[in-house]
Formats: structure tokens, C-alpha cells, sequence
């Protein structure tokens, strides 16, 4: 059959699976192209707020929609994105700022964010001296107790807002001894909470650890009261 039969013998129905095949691609990189959204929301940080201000509103987060390929998508993790607001022209007061989502992938393309904006409240940073106080949790072994507790250093410099630091009166170390036997103990531990429970991720710290020290003894009198009884019990069978 000459080559030009062959061309043209059902040329019609040729042209139309052709253009079959070419609407079915375009709908699936189409589909590739449409912006999905990413499950996990962002934590906003701040960029460029100058060292003597604080934000003193919360910060909500942020969610975007991405375009790229569905085995990119799946690898995807909240490290794989900035979310962050710019704070370099900032003073106290109220102020709305654009939100900014990055993508650490060059495969990932940011479609929308959510919100665009955010209203923020910007205060002027003070700091203060604070003591730090070792708090315990459990008990010693049985015949231990606890003799004193410190750390080093013993006070920390908290920096915030005024407001903030006016509710903070010590920040508080938490240590667990439960069944805890060797003297002493001693650990690199950083402080969480302030002395009525609430947490300090909204206050700077320095230094952001501090050395936890708790002395941990025999207890002498229960060991002399059992030694007392054991004596008494050997008189008994003595006599």
C-alpha cells in the first residue's frame, strides 16, 4: 500500500485520537496545576523587628495553597515552608502587615495565603532580673530525701513587655526524682514556666538554661529509727 494511502485511510478518524490525546494531556498537567491546599496550618514569625520592641499580640497562623506535583505534595512538611510577616519599619503601636509564605522546594509554588494581612501590636521590650526556683516532682527511693536545691546561675534576665513582666515573679525548673537514689543530681535544663504554672514562650530568656542542682541524701532519723527496730527485734530474740 503506497505510503500516502496509508496516510490518509481513515485520516478523520487519526485527527480525532490525536486530538484526544492532546485534550487528555492538557487536562492532566491541568490538573497538576491546580493550586492544592497544604494540610497543616504555619506558624508566622517575625523578621526585622528592631531589637528594642516586642510584639505583644499573638500571632495567628497562617495556610496556603501550593501548586506543584502530587509526589512533591506528599513529601511535603511544615519545614519546607517560611511563613513570616516583615517588621523592619515598625513603633509601638497597631500596625497590619502583608504575610509572607516561602517555599524551601523549587518544585513547590505559592498559590495563596491565608490571611493576606495581619494586625499586630507592637510595644517597646523591657527586661528584668528574675530568680529562678527549682521545683520538684516525685520522691526519692525509699530512705532518701531531699536535702536543698539550686541552680546556677540563680537568676535569670527576662526581656518582654512591660505588662508581661510585671506578672513574672520567678521562673520555675522542673525536676523529676521519682525513686531517684544517687546524690547529686545536676542537669543542664531550661525554664518553662513562670512560678504560677503559665508557660514563657512569650518572653525572651537569658540565659536560655540553667544548671538544676538537688542534693539527695539518706535520710539519717528513718535510717536510725530502722536500725533502732532492728536492735529491738535482736534484744527480743536475745532474750
Amino acid at each position: 500500500m503506497p505510503i500516502k494511502d496509508l496516510f490518509l485511510k481513515n485520516f478523520f478518524l487519526k485527527i480525532l485520537a490525536l486530538l484526544s490525546a492532546l485534550v487528555f494531556w492538557f487536562f492532566i498537567v491541568g490538573l497538576q496545576n491546580i493550586p492544592q491546599s497544604f494540610e497543616r496550618p504555619l506558624n508566622i514569625e517575625t523578621f526585622n523587628l528592631p531589637e528594642e520592641l516586642v510584639v505583644a499580640s499573638k500571632l495567628p497562623k497562617a495556610e496556603v495553597k501550593i501548586v506543584t506535583d502530587k509526589a512533591t505534595r506528599r513529601s511535603l512538611t511544615i519545614e519546607d515552608f517560611d511563613a513570616y510577616i516583615d517588621l523592619r519599619d515598625a513603633r509601638p503601636g497597631t500596625m497590619t502587615s502583608s504575610v509572607y509564605v516561602t517555599s524551601k522546594n523549587p518544585k513547590v509554588s505559592i498559590a495563596k495565603i491565608t490571611p493576606e494581612t495581619i494586625t499586630v501590636q507592637v510595644e517597646e521590650k523591657f527586661e528584668k532580673d528574675i530568680p529562678v526556683t527549682i521545683k520538684v516532682k516525685g520522691k526519692p527511693k525509699n530512705g532518701y530525701i531531699i536535702a536543698s536545691a539550686w541552680s546556677t546561675p540563680g537568676v535569670v534576665t527576662i526581656r518582654g513587655t512591660e505588662a508581661r513582666l510585671n506578672e513574672i515573679h520567678e521562673v520555675a525548673v522542673w525536676v523529676e526524682l521519682t525513686g531517684y537514689e544517687v546524690t547529686p543530681f545536676r542537669a543542664l535544663l531550661r525554664p518553662l514556666w513562670d512560678g504560677t504554672g503559665k508557660s514563657l514562650s512569650d518572653v525572651e530568656m537569658d540565659p536560655l538554661e540553667v544548671e538544676a542542682n538537688v542534693e539527695v541524701r539518706v535520710d539519717e532519723k528513718k535510717e536510725a529509727e530502722t536500725s533502732d527496730a532492728s536492735d529491738a527485734t535482736t534484744n527480743a530474740a536475745d532474750r
